[in-house]
Formats: structure tokens, sequence, C-alpha cells
């Protein structure tokens, strides 16, 4: 069985009866346990990391990060240049009424939908939720309620990130076809403050490097080489303007590896920092979430969106950078 040449026949048998009779049961009692629901984080195996923080780290929960505030931006003549922009100066654009959010969608779904056959970095569009969500964020605005940055702000969401009625794939051909029914944690948080999901982007095969079922994504900047790394989709995507930014995780390298070679900003936050629940579990005591944008400051403030306690997640914690 393990091309081993001590073990001769009669020996290898009793490996296989006794895997078959112990090893095997416990293997799929444990998978059940940790895996079967909410990406593993339903029943947390006993390796799952809990730093046992203190109380006294929930006085800061409501502060908020600090980031800058532009004013004086004016609208591009051009969809290239508009999809360009930081997603500060999309943000402004909105809130003085100079593009609309389903502007902005049909644009970014636009691009998507061009550029995807070449970089094969998007699974799922979500065209239907997000001209929803698009017109439920202009029809705020005009109420006059303003939600932040983040108001009509199309986006995509690596596909490891369960979104109901959607397919959650994890990049791999054997999952292709599932759709879990969960909101995930950091989708509801995008969601409250305002911003609007256009796709489901590519994760390496059970998020592992940048090839899944569907090929593999190329880097924008030279097609003929990849994005390297699982958050190859959120990279690629956010690289090529094709979303202003993107959610993306990292258990050792899938954040910063794409980020630098696709050229954009991107920020792996401290463990603990972005609750999980809804996303496929890696290793419990790295996984991380984090976004995907074209500067620090537009990383400063989608992180301080999707920062926070999440309840479903034991090892999330409020943490004040």
């Amino acid at each position: 069985m393990l091309d081993a040449s001590f073990f001769d026949d009669t020996k290898v048998l009793d490996i296989a009866r006794e895997a078959i009779e112990f090893n095997l049961p416990i293997f799929a009692a444990n998978r059940k346990l940790v895996a079967s629901e909410n990406g593993g984080l339903h029943k947390p195996s006993c390796l799952i990391f809990n730093p046992g923080w203190t109380d006294k780290h929930v006085e800061n929960a409501s502060n908020r990060i600090s980031y800058p505030t532009l004013s004086g931006i004016q609208k591009p003549k051009t969809e290239e240049d508009i999809a360009f922009m930081s997603m500060l100066e999309l943000g402004e654009l909105i809130r003085t009424k100079q593009i609309t959010s389903l502007e902005l969608v049909q644009i970014f779904l636009k691009r998507l939908k061009r550029y995807n056959p070449v970089l094969k970095s998007v699974i799922t569009y979500t065209d239907e939720l997000a001209y929803k969500q698009a017109k439920e964020a202009d029809e705020l605005l005009a109420k006059g309620v303003y939600l932040g940055p983040l108001h009509g702000i199309p986006y995509g969401l690596k596909d490891i990130i369960a979104v109901p009625g959607y397919r959650t794939t994890w990049g791999s051909g054997i999952f292709k076809d599932q759709v879990l029914n969960i909101e995930a944690w950091v989708y509801k948080r995008l969601k409250s403050a305002g911003a609007v999901l256009v796709a489901k982007l590519v994760s390496g095969s059970l998020a592992y490097d940048d090839i899944w079922f569907g090929g593999r994504t190329r880097n924008p900047w030279n097609i003929d080489e990849f994005s390297t790394g699982s958050s190859a989709g959120p990279a690629a995507c956010t690289s090529a303007g094709m979303v202003p930014f993107a959610i993306g995780s990292e258990t050792a390298g899938s954040i910063t590896y794409p980020a630098a070679r696709c050229g954009v900003t991107a920020l792996r936050p401290t463990f603990g920092m972005v609750g999980r629940t809804g996303v496929m579990s890696i290793a419990e005591s790295l996984d991380k979430l984090g976004p995907f944008c074209r500067s620090a400051a537009d990383c400063t403030v989608v992180l301080d969106t999707i920062r926070g306690k999440d309840p479903d997640d034991l090892s999330s914690r409020y943490i004040y950078p």
C-alpha cells in the first residue's frame, strides 16, 4: 500500500482491514463535526485557536479607524477612468449624486463579463442581487440616508464565502454546484454598510493556489503569467478594474502573494479581527479574511466595516488597530 518492501501481503491486508474498521469511522466522525456545517466553524475541533483575551478588549469596540475624507471629486468622462478610481473616490461620486450605484453596477458587471474569459477570475455573477442592492442603495440616498463610504459600491467575494441563493464552490469541481444557504458574517457586515455584491470570485481549488475547476487565473499585467495564491480572483479583478474592491482570505500567503503579483493593495488582518462564519475553513488557527483594494486608505475603510466580534466564530474578537 505504501510501497514499503518490509510489508508482506499479509501485513498489507491487516493494515487495510484495521484502517477500514478503526481509522475511517473516526475520520468520518471528525469530519462531520468540524467540516460538514458552516465551513468548519459550527462545531469547532479541539484545536481551535482561542487566545483567551479578556473582556477589557471590548472597551474600544465602538471606536472607528480614521481614514481620509475627500472633496471636490469630479466624475470622469469615460467608464474606463471610472473603473480605476479608488473606492473612496467612487463613494464621493455617489454621495454627491454625480453617479448612482446602479450605474456603477452596470459598469463593473460589463467589465467583469468582458475580461473574465481571458483572466478566468470569476466563478459566479450575481446580477440579480447586485441590481436589487444597488436600487436599495440609490433609494436610501434619495431619502437622505447615507450609510458611509461603502454605500452603493460594487465588490466581489472570494468563492469560499457563502451567500444564500448562489453557488459557493470553494473553487473545486467536486463542489461546483454547491449552494450554502448561509449568510457569511463578512457578507452581512458589507451589506449593512450598503456595499453591492456583483460577483463571486475565483478561489483556487479548496483555497489552494490559483488553479480551479474552470482553469487558472491569469495576471492582468501579463496574461502569460498567473495570479498565484488562492485569492487569485479578488486580486486579478481588483487589479483589472473589474471591481473597486474584493474580499479574499489567507491561511498562509493567499492574500499577500496574489496582491504582490497583481500589483494591488491588500491587508491581511490580525487573526481574530474579522469573523469567519460562513467561510470554508482550512486551518482554524490561521484562517483570516481581508480586503483587496487600490489603496491603503480603501483597505482601512473596508477593514473598519468588517472587523468585530462574530458571535458564531469563537476566535473572533473586538480588536482596535
